[in-house]
């Protein structure tokens, strides 16, 4: 004979866990009794009753006094003791505490790698003041039978766009990526990172001057901005730069007005002489509308929306490429790409640094993935050292010990070797992040 189910499901539920198994064994004992004694029917009843008291809500509580002890876990005493055990089963087991603590400090240090790899990918170009309302100008055009997008265009663009979209545009500045010798007392170097641009370019991005001011520091055209390994290359030292004069080309000369620091490895343009454009006005490209080479940036006004300015894009291509268009028998449009955007922009032809969104979720997928087979693993390297101390659960349980108390005391050592993990996969991250960065061409 069993008493009813449903009785049994209501002590399962609202009975006390600590002392659960013993009321039921007791309550067991109790039931059968009684149906040899006054029958099944009145027994059912009994057992109902008495489970009915020894529910939690409708059981008597205990006078609370002065004298009452607080629950174990809140007592110094036990904690002590719990943590002097927990530290005392890993040292007697340290082929076990070491496998587990190394397999799970390795799979988060791999893991904080890769998030750091992350992390930097999405905060390309975020350290710009207004890079909320910077867009870079594209060039819509035909390609293999498909619409894809060219950055550059020709230097008429930005005045023009000023011009008719004044109030809409506040500011726009040119860049001209290019190489070039650059000679520096009797000593040449090519260099490949060189960008003409418009005065402004200081003060629309925000690329920051350790010397110079970036209002002023490219107003004259014979001057020079060079960022700070640079100059320490040319010149040993920031301090010697400024003021000196360098060739272009060996028949431009120009004098270092300002010295920037090494641009960002989360920044899609990367430079290390900034030349003013002002030195190349009358070069093709930046005479005529045909001619491309340049990247044109423009920054809206905040009350003004990507979409409002695209929507008068064909009406400025027919006032100022119409007629060529209808020479040549050929036609492109104009739009503007967010400069958050830029850098995972694929289908753009340029020369600026671009990153892939795909390769950026599969590494998040192997950092999960990893961080998953570490913790299953930490997990049955427990279970399987938990079955190996059952005799001592046992002898702990015939002492008097309650199974909430237990549970605690294995919570605790997991969460004690899981914080030894983190410490040492810290160390492990400190100690590999000067090779990483190098490698992966973090300054």
């Amino acid at each position: 004979m069993k008493p009813p189910h449903w009785v049994q499901k209501l002590l399962d539920a609202f009975g006390d866990p600590d002392t659960l198994e013993e009321v039921q064994g007791d309550l067991l004992e109790l039931y059968a009794y009684w149906v040899q004694t006054v029958g099944e029917r009145k027994a059912n009843w009994r057992y109902g009753l008495n489970v009915l008291k020894l529910v939690r809500p409708l059981a008597k509580r205990k006078r609370s006094n002065e004298y009452d002890e607080p629950p174990f876990f809140l007592r110094p005493d036990m904690i002590r003791n719990y943590v002097k055990i927990a530290v005392r089963n890993l040292t007697r087991n340290k082929v076990f505490s070491a496998i587990n603590l190394l397999g799970l400090s390795t799979g988060i240090t791999v893991c904080l790698l890769i998030f750091l790899f992350i992390m930097n990918e999405f905060s390309v170009d975020n350290f710009h003041k207004n890079g909320k309302s910077i867009y870079r100008v594209m060039r819509g055009m035909e390609h293999e039978g498909k619409e894809v997008a060219v950055s550059y265009v020709s230097g008429q663009y930005a005045p023009a766009l000023l011009t008719d979209f004044k109030g809409q545009i506040t500011q726009a500045v040119r860049v001209n990526p290019t190489d070039a010798l650059v000679t520096s007392q009797d000593k040449s170097f090519h260099e490949r990172k060189i960008i003409d641009v418009d005065p402004n370019f200081f003060t629309f991005f925000s690329f920051p001057l350790i010397k110079g001011d970036p209002a002023t520091v490219l107003s004259e055209p014979a001057s020079v901005v060079l960022t700070e390994s640079t100059a320490r290359k040319y010149f040993g030292s920031i301090d010697n730069a400024l003021g000196k004069i360098v060739k272009i080309d060996k028949n431009l000369a120009v004098k270092v007005t300002g010295i920037a620091q090494d641009v960002p490895a989360n920044s899609h343009l990367d430079f290390d002489l900034v030349i003013p454009l002002e030195n190349y006005k009358d070069r093709s490209w930046m005479a005529g509308w045909i001619n491309n080479g340049i990247y044109t940036y423009v920054q809206l006004d905040p009350m003004v929306s990507e979409e409002q300015l695209e929507r008068n894009f064909p009406r400025f291509m027919d006032k100022h490429m119409g007629q060529i268009f209808k020479q040549s028998g050929f036609h492109f449009n104009l739009s503007i790409t967010p400069l958050s955007s830029i850098y995972f922009e694929q289908s753009a032809f340029d020369s600026v640094k671009h990153g892939d969104k795909k390769v950026v979720y599969i590494f998040l997928s192997i950092a999960i993935l990893i961080l998953l087979v570490a913790c299953i693993n930490f997990m049955n390297l427990s279970t399987v050292r938990a079955v190996d101390r059952s005799k001592e659960i046992g002898v702990r349980k015939v002492l008097g010990a309650i199974k909430g108390h237990l549970v605690w005391q294995f919570i605790g050592e997991s969460l004690l070797l899981a914080t030894l993990s983190c410490l040492v996969a810290i160390g492990f991250l400190i100690a590999v992040l000067p090779v990483y960065k190098q490698l992966l061409g973090y300054p």
